[in-house]
């Protein structure tokens, strides 16, 4: 029903991203939400196309990125007139691709052309307007990056694997090296600590220190790492409140965020002492 409602109202404009006419609203505790004609709330504009547009369920309580990026990738494709070959033979079986197509033309975001084959199908104006919207919504992890069976593998491996660990960690660290706002592990006055690097906007892009946080020791350290890999996309507003406004403003939102999220439990300090 939430989709029927937001395609009735939706004014599809192809010279605009998708959901350009949501209502942008404080929430209490971290962020905005956008709001739907019928007062429907979502936390993203990838979660009211996911959940409120396509009235698909999340996966892990997270909108599933890695498929958002094979419809962008589908979708693309037709705007360049390429052939399906290279995209199912690099992301998807033949079957597959031939399903997605066919999904595609049932959502409207394809329409079939003289040839009545779905793989032939042309972007309609909500098709181009998604397109815009996923491409300006991508996440942190792949944003420079081509969308292609490379990024899809890094989204499933780090955004929606439910696994932890150092090896998540460190792969992490790695990729997060070239973000422009980075959680990174550190040593600090020889105790473990984190620090947030933020790019700056001038002539020479270099990363700066914008926040830092000692810990008593390296289990406190990586518990709060794990943490923070668990909210990969809120990295660039984190970093944000840090380079406008102080440290410690950032440090008291985090807090605020944690004693919500309430999913930061000390291995050790779990109980009264």
């Amino acid at each position: 029903m939430i989709a029927v409602k937001m395609q009735e109202h939706a004014i599809h404009d192809p010279e605009k991203p998708w959901g350009h006419w949501l209502r942008l609203e404080p929430e209490d505790i971290d962020g905005m939400s956008y709001v739907d004609f019928d007062g429907t709330r979502h936390p993203t504009i990838r979660h009211a196309f996911w959940c409120g547009r396509l009235n698909m369920p999340l996966f892990a309580e997270k909108v599933p990125d890695d498929q958002l990026e094979i419809i962008q990738i589908a979708l693309t494709a037709r705007i360049r007139g390429a052939g399906g070959r290279p995209m199912y033979h690099d992301v998807l079986s033949l079957d597959h691709y031939r399903f997605l197509h066919q999904w595609l033309v049932s959502e409207r975001l394809l329409m079939l052309t003289e040839s009545r084959s779905p793989l032939d199908g042309r972007l309609t104006a909500e098709g181009m307007s998604v397109v815009r919207m996923l491409d300006v919504t991508r996440p942190h992890p792949v944003r420079h990056q081509k969308p292609g069976r490379a990024t899809i593998d890094l989204l499933v491996d780090i955004v929606t694997e439910p696994a932890k660990g150092e090896e998540r960690r460190r792969r992490v660290e790695e990729q997060a090296q070239a973000w422009n706002a980075a959680f990174l592990r550190r040593s600090l006055a020889g105790r473990p600590a984190v620090i947030l690097a933020k790019r700056g906007d001038g002539p020479m892009p270099i990363m700066k220190t914008v926040w830092m946080l000692r810990l008593p020791d390296v289990r406190s350290r990586d518990a709060l790492y794990d943490w923070l890999c668990d909210h990969l996309d809120r990295w660039p507003a984190w970093g944000q409140i840090a380079e406008r406004y102080n440290g410690q403003e950032l440090t008291n939102h985090l807090l605020s965020v944690m004693i919500a999220d309430r999913s930061v439990i000390h291995p050790e300090k779990d109980r009264c002492t």
